[in-house]
């Protein structure tokens, strides 16, 4: 079974020489966190075991309740290695949902009511995901088929309500916005025109009639 607990360092002067002395944790409060009277400053640095290597974070820490919190994150990455978690010691490379729709509006180009259509339906999910107290999604890599077809539901049951055509295109705008943020090519976004075939065949609906031509730019751009 591999190591996984990780060990703080403080970097001392001994004799004139620098030497990574083994830092003693002194007894921690319930919430696992320092008493004030036992956090002090220093040069603390944090190391543990990639097999047989010894790896050691890069940054060093200038009090010990920095290193321990930072401890305690890697501990817990080493020891959930199995499920695929994210290593919460480095920054995170995800996308914030928020900070990718702003900056996909600012670059997005085409006709006025192209821009219109992506600005509505965007925001439109933004405050709907930002709106749910579970399964809610904070980054766009997150965004699956299953909570594109949550949000289809709520576009044609909640107010108010969408015609299923006009709730498809805006999946498939969706779509597009999830590609072009992550980079993915034709047909490897959440989901595809084939998957909301049946809705969109249903384009003369007088629901949707007012949408046709504006939906109709969207067309200048390739969609799945």
């Amino acid at each position: 079974m591999a190591n996984k607990t990780v060990n703080i360092y403080e970097r001392v002067k001994v004799d004139g020489k620098w030497r990574d002395w083994p830092v003693v944790v002194p007894k921690l409060k319930p919430d696992s966190k320092l008493y004030l009277k036992d956090d002090r400053d220093g040069k603390f640095m944090i190391s543990w075991y990639e097999g047989r290597k010894k790896a050691r974070y890069a940054q060093t820490f200038k009090t010990l309740s920095e290193a321990l919190r930072v401890r305690a994150d890697k501990e817990w990455y080493l020891q959930n290695l199995h499920r695929g978690v994210q290593d919460p010691t480095l920054p995170d490379p995800r996308v914030p949902i928020r900070v990718a729709i702003n900056a996909y509006l600012d670059e997005i180009t085409g006709s006025k009511a192209t821009k219109k259509a992506h600005r509505h339906d965007l925001r439109e999910f933004e405050a709907w995901n930002e709106g749910l107290e579970q399964r809610k999604k904070k980054y766009v890599e997150e965004i699956d088929k299953a909570h594109l077809r949550r949000f289809f539901e709520y576009l044609v049951d909640d107010e108010p309500e969408n015609c299923p055509f006009t709730a498809a295109w805006k999946l498939l705008r969706l779509n597009k916005f999830i590609r072009t943020v992550l980079h993915l090519d034709p047909g490897k976004g959440p989901i595809k025109k084939s998957d909301y075939k049946r809705e969109l065949k249903r384009g003369e609906d007088p629901l949707a009639r007012e949408h046709v031509i504006n939906l109709l730019h969207d067309l200048l751009s390739p969609l799945d």
